[in-house]
């Protein structure tokens, strides 16, 4: 009967063990996942610039000489735009994060003027690539109604303090499955 009753304790410790083991994988399974799925905080980012682009505005891209020339030799050769835009590279972007009176400035470009736009009075920046006489035009906009500086104004359907309370829940989300994933 002693016997008997070691070997059910021995059986006991062993599943015990097994469990101990079970537990082990699943917090790592746990882990692995986690540290697939947490955002990286570059994602955050994209918020981070939305927040900027309506406190602040930003400068948008809406003439480019060579985009266009290039677009339509693109769509003579190939019958549409499709894939075109993949395609183009250019030292100017499209939209650029700052403020009004920081508009871009590109070390092989130079200003051509500023001006204000007659139909939207926006602000508008020319630009003359130094190296093939590429024309830029950039023009100031901004999301929030509260910025008196730049009349073009795009609806927003996201208040920007709800922008900012996401943003702070996800940070703090991930800094907490950090801690976990780190225990």
């Amino acid at each position: 009967m002693e016997v008997i009753t070691k070997q059910i304790s021995e059986l006991k410790q062993q599943l015990a063990q097994l469990e101990q083991l079970r537990i082990i994988e699943e917090k790592n399974n746990i882990k692995k996942a986690l540290h697939h799925d947490t955002p990286l905080d570059t994602n955050f980012n994209n918020i981070r610039i939305e927040l900027f682009k309506r406190k602040f505005g930003y400068w948008k891209k809406v003439q480019d000489d060579h985009y266009n020339i290039e677009r339509e030799a693109w769509k003579r050769i190939r019958a549409s735009y499709k894939g075109f835009d993949e395609q183009y590279v250019t030292d100017f972007p499209v939209e650029i994060i700052s403020k009004s009176n920081q508009p871009p400035d590109f070390h092989f470009a130079n200003t051509q003027g500023f001006s204000i736009h007659p139909l939207s009075k926006c602000q508008c920046r020319h630009y003359r690539d130094t190296r093939n006489g590429n024309n830029v035009t950039y023009h100031f906009i901004t999301i929030s109604p509260k910025f008196a500086g730049a009349p073009i104004k795009i609806e927003a359907p996201l208040q920007n303090s709800t922008l900012e309370s996401i943003l702070y829940l996800l940070e703090d989300l991930t800094s907490r499955v950090g801690k976990l994933e780190n225990n």
